[in-house]
């Protein structure tokens, strides 16, 4: 009996064990981990993208106002709106900004305002001696202190067109300030002439492009339009109509090349309206051509809220 039992016992286990579910193994003991490292050249570790805060103005009394919006359809400025951000968050570097163009920019109120806009915001990297007044007859290319922010350089020549600055030494000037964002504006000189030609002057504003592009691989760029003008002739004043041609070969060249553009000359009513606006608000000097500080101050404050909305554009996405 006990034989038996002992049989039953042995079959039993056996049937047990052939039929039991089966266990997972027992994991190896894992290798210690090093710590996870972070490249600083990745700045999405280091930064939360945040738009800035930005009280719209628009000019009351001007007619025909459209929005003053930066168009830049492939992302172009993508590259220097990281670096804003980079800046901006760690409160470390320099941000590279060089505005060339005319004498409206020569006269630095129009650009000034930008710059002013931008130290605002993240403060100044440029070394400016005690005690200088900013105005038109200001240097408006400084060195760099070494402190934070921003380096806003401004080269403006006045009578200067596109082809003007095709001149190895001023592209050489440009390069050496090592610019993250390059402004482009021109177009008042290339349309104050009976014998406008559009192919002529999209050619002029292509070969700056290429050389500035060559010298300065990093940088991107933003086309401006010129604000609008008058002609004078036998002693009376008409709008400049090369205005409108002018600005469409810019808005048109930035378009089929991927630039990002600005175009002021539409934002401020464009044909029917720019010129009237601007003079009829007393923002026009006398040769109906410059303008008056509160003129270029207007310039420079629309130019740095298109800018920053562009920036919070891509800052919210």
């Amino acid at each position: 009996m006990k034989l038996i039992k002992s049989f039953v016992f042995f079959v039993l286990s056996v049937i047990c064990v052939c039929y039991a579910p089966a266990q997972d193994l027992i994991p190896e003991t894992l290798k210690p981990q090093l710590p996870l490292s972070f490249n600083a050249e990745q700045p999405w570790i280091f930064h939360y993208v945040r738009p800035v805060e930005l009280e719209e103005y628009i000019p009351g009394k001007f007619k025909g106002m459209k929005p003053n919006e930066i168009y830049d359809p492939s992302g172009s400025l993508e590259p220097f709106f990281e670096k804003l951000s980079m800046q901006m968050s760690s409160k470390n570097g320099v941000v590279r900004i060089v505005h060339i163009g005319d004498s409206h920019v020569r006269g630095h109120f129009f650009p000034g305002q930008v710059k002013a806009g931008f130290e605002n915001l993240m403060g100044s990297a440029i070394a400016a001696p005690p005690g200088e007044v900013f105005d038109y007859n200001s240097p408006g290319m400084s060195f760099e202190s070494g402190a934070p922010g921003v380096a806003y350089q401004i080269f403006g020549i006045n009578g200067a067109t596109a082809q003007k600055f095709c001149n190895p030494d001023y592209i050489s000037k440009i390069a050496s300030l090592k610019p993250d964002l390059i402004i482009v504006s021109f177009g008042t000189n290339e349309g104050y002439t009976r014998r406008y030609n559009s192919t002529q002057h999209m050619n002029q504003l292509d070969q700056l492009m290429r050389m500035l592009k060559e010298s300065c691989p990093s940088a991107t760029f933003l086309l401006t339009t010129p604000p609008g003008a008058y002609m004078k002739s036998r002693g009376r004043y008409s709008v400049n109509s090369n205005t409108e041609k002018v600005a469409g070969v810019i808005t048109g060249y930035a378009s089929s090349h991927n630039i990002a553009s600005w175009d002021l000359f539409n934002i401020v009513g464009g044909k029917e309206y720019a010129c009237t606006n601007w003079y009829g608000n007393k923002l026009m000097q006398r040769d109906r051509i410059h303008f008056t500080k509160s003129g270029y101050d207007l310039m420079g404050l629309l130019l740095f809220q298109a800018l920053i909305k562009s920036y919070n554009t891509y800052a919210e996405h």
